[in-house]
């Protein structure tokens, strides 16, 4: 009989797997279960990204998940490596759930795949499920309780202090209920937390998460940490020039921050998503252009220049609409651009086709100079936001090879002269 292909085991160590815990609770809530363990797991096994689970469709249960056949070139020993991993990891997340008679009931049911002795060929590999039968026994014995309460209410002082940035004290109390309430839906564990509306004797306001907490599974609690993380970050008008992540972690303290990654909570997966900074990037870019043509000109005729290829572009890229130019304060130069932050909801490739077709039209008109205004713009602009750029595909490496033959000396400048 053929040998299975890795596919096709990983598929059936997750049926399995899924049948068991949907036994225990519901199908719905072992997909979630998969898709924390999944992400956790592919900065060590970059191939376990060929499984793809869709969050829209965890009421689906097992169907929510596929597997693709990619992951059949993975060469045996990671493959098996990181079914041990994963296998081991969804026992941990499952906590009360996981009991010696599921590590048992999943063995059987591997054994029961009539291809493949799946048992024989994992123990072989180093998945020993009867040896992880006797020390989940041993485990349960040793392991404490984890207080999940402490490490949910300083979670909630901290986006707590962070909005009060922004907001004044009792906005910023009202924010943070509704945050919660909004996670509940989801996450109704969640009602234990409880925040006092008014400042007791002391002025300060109450922030408690009862001990029930601590019997909810950490792969739930870590996720609701995380949402509401990112919730806080992606719709609080956050407009400090610290990320809202870096802010957090500094706020939070290098403590509960371990605390946090030992419960699986990844902040750094939070950052992209939290707040785009499409609206700061075009910015830059255009102050960068402002900057360098005002050293040879003017700040009137730098933001004339600005302006009139914007213009120029606008029939071509519908997303110029979000941005602005102040033609009666054309003397204030930058100031006289208005970005609005819808502009960080459009698609990134759009906006990094046109910041290279701006930054292309604007060397156009600079002739001989054109080479030496791309290095200048680099130089000025800086790495982070080359890096922001390159990551929205505004890379100018094409920009500097158009324009590479027509590169020459520098000019020096003596007085207000130019010789070569």
């Amino acid at each position: 009989m053929d040998k299975l292909s890795n596919s096709e085991i990983i598929q059936k160590v997750i049926t399995a797997l899924i049948g068991k815990i949907g036994r225990r609770t519901s199908e719905s809530y072992a997909v979630v279960i998969f898709d924390t363990v999944i992400n956790g797991l592919i900065p060590r096994y970059d191939f376990l990204k060929y499984i793809k689970i869709e969050n829209s469709l965890y009421s689906e249960g097992i169907n929510a998940v596929s597997v693709s056949s990619k992951i059949d070139d993975i060469s045996n020993s990671e493959f098996y490596y990181a079914i041990k991993d994963l296998v081991e990891m969804i026992v941990k997340n499952l906590e009360k759930n996981a009991d010696f008679f599921f590590i048992k009931e999943f063995k059987e049911s591997l054994s029961d795949i009539k291809e493949l002795n799946l048992n024989i060929d994992l123990k072989e590999k180093g998945l020993d499920l009867s040896l992880m039968q006797f020390k989940y026994i041993v485990d349960k014995k040793l392991k404490s309780k984890v207080n999940y309460s402490e490490v949910i209410e300083n979670v909630i002082r901290t986006l707590s202090v962070l909005i009060n940035q922004i907001l004044p004290e009792q906005e910023t109390i009202d924010t943070i209920i509704n945050f919660i309430k909004k996670q509940e839906l989801e996450f109704p564990f969640l009602r234990y937390v409880k925040i006092s509306k008014t400042p007791n004797q002391q002025g300060f306001y109450n922030i408690d998460a009862l001990e029930e907490l601590n019997d909810t599974p950490s792969v739930l609690i870590s996720k609701s940490l995380l949402n509401l993380i990112e919730d806080v970050g992606k719709n609080i008008e956050w407009k400090k020039d610290k990320e809202f992540i870096d802010a957090f972690k500094d706020e939070l303290g290098d403590d509960y921050l371990l605390k946090l990654k030992n419960l699986g909570v990844n902040l750094d997966k939070l950052k992209p998503s939290i707040k785009k900074e499409y609206e700061k990037i075009l910015m830059k870019v255009l102050e960068t252009i402002i900057s360098l043509v005002d050293k040879e000109t003017s700040k009137g005729f730098s933001i004339v220049m600005i302006d009139s290829i914007l213009d120029k572009l606008r029939n071509e890229f519908d997303i110029l609409k979000y941005v602005k130019i102040d033609k009666s304060r054309f003397s204030q130069g930058v100031d006289a651009i208005r970005i609005s932050d819808e502009i960080n909801n459009v698609e990134p490739y759009k906006l990094g086709k046109l910041i290279k077709e701006i930054i292309n039209t604007a060397q156009e008109g600079l002739e001989d100079n054109a080479y030496f205004f791309i290095e200048d713009f680099k130089e000025q602009i800086g790495k982070e936001y080359l890096d922001k750029m390159d990551e929205i595909g505004a890379n100018l490496h094409l920009l500097e090879m158009k324009f590479a033959k027509k590169q020459r000396r520098r000019p020096v400048r003596i007085g207000n002269d130019l010789f070569s």
